[in-house]
């Protein structure tokens, strides 16, 4: 099997409703189906419907909004407040798909849900949820378009955990992502363990948010370390630190060096690239002095976080950057950019390959 660039930190969003049932016809942003050329021809209509049916599962909380960060985000890719506030979902999902049908050197992207924020008991809390984005939603983008492949969140701490786990990867999930501290849960909580072991056994990898986090809310920024991952890491699951601890600004505490170090003890142990703004930027600059911490790392874009290859003037030539900064698809955009940076293309392929590889890893012996 040929490895491929693929971009496995996408994410999507919506504002139809919480938790719909299946019968019921919710209040949604989806305007009728329209085929894209992402679709497979044979399926193209049903699964367009199914895609708009789960989009309406979708929760948002207007407060994020207001949020100046989110609304940088929206001025990036063209969408206005008033588009925001009523089609929210169809509009993000339609600028995803022009961005991966402008993107060549990418294979696949995979677009990530995220489960509810609980509590001890793993039932709801829609009042910590920021937002929420249901298995089923990119389980049928996945089935819809092409190249897109569906990123689950199963919170660990809820009654179904295995159930839903191996619903997804019936599925076609191909792997789970967690954001323990937007998602209420302590990464190395030890009520997590079966769950684990169940994550380890199908042999699918999780990627965790480690580092800065600033698209929601951070109910406890301990989580973020990832050395709350040598529990998932001791159980054999292959993990992928999302930002490889890397801090965004100053007043935040940066754990890429306690990230480095744990990679020395666990082999199936990577960091992704995504969301490379701010001092994220400059951190990388700094691995790329590193070849065994290049080694480890794997292509994120964390779309539609916006990136620019303007904050890697310096180590890019001006003439460079103002060629990258006219890509039109912001995926094949950012791609460019850590090209031109001079990342290896085994960080591009690396993804691929951890997604699809049926071998199992150990812990390395100390």
């Amino acid at each position: 099997m040929s490895l491929q660039a693929l971009d496995l930190h996408i994410h999507l969003a919506g504002a139809g409703g919480p938790g719909p049932r299946r019968d019921e016809k919710a209040a949604s942003d989806e305007p009728p189906a329209e085929a894209s050329v992402l679709s497979k021809p044979s399926q193209a209509q049903a699964a367009q419907a199914d895609v708009q049916e789960a989009a309406a599962g979708c929760w948002f909380h207007p407060r994020r909004l207001r949020a100046p960060g989110f609304r940088v985000m929206l001025w990036s890719l063209g969408i206005s407040r008033r588009e925001a506030r009523t089609r929210l979902g169809a509009a993000l999902r339609a600028r995803l798909v022009q961005a991966l049908e402008g993107a060549p050197s990418l294979s696949a992207g995979v677009v990530l849900a995220l489960d509810w924020a609980r509590d001890e008991a793993g039932e709801p809390r829609p009042d910590l949820t920021d937002f929420y984005v249901p298995n089923d939603y990119v389980l049928a983008l996945a089935g819809a378009h092409e190249k897109v492949r569906a990123g689950v969140s199963v919170h660990p701490l809820r009654a179904d955990a295995a159930e839903e786990l191996h619903r997804c990867a019936r599925a076609g999930a191909v792997l789970v992502k967690w954001l323990p501290t937007a998602q209420n849960f302590a990464p190395d909580d030890p009520r997590a363990a079966p769950f684990l072991a169940e994550l380890a056994r199908l042999g699918m990898p999780l990627l965790c948010h480690t580092g800065s986090e600033g698209a929601t809310r951070n109910l406890n920024k301990a989580w973020n370390d990832p050395r709350r991952l040598r529990a998932a890491l001791d159980a054999g699951v292959t993990v992928i630190a999302a930002h490889a601890g890397m801090r965004s600004f100053f007043h935040e505490p940066d754990h890429m060096d306690a990230w480095v170090g744990l990679c020395a003890d666990y082999p199936h142990l990577y960091g992704d690239t995504a969301s490379l703004f701010g001092l994220r930027a400059r951190h990388l600059i700094r691995a790329l002095d590193r070849p065994y911490v290049v080694d480890r790392l794997v292509h994120g874009s964390d779309w539609p976080v916006p990136a620019s290859p303007w904050w890697f003037l310096g180590r890019v030539p001006v003439r460079r950057i103002r060629a990258l900064a006219r890509v039109e698809s912001p995926l094949e955009r950012d791609l460019r950019t850590k090209r031109a940076l001079g990342l290896p293309e085994a960080v591009f392929t690396r993804g691929h390959a951890l997604l699809y590889s049926a071998q199992r890893p150990s812990r390395a012996s100390s």
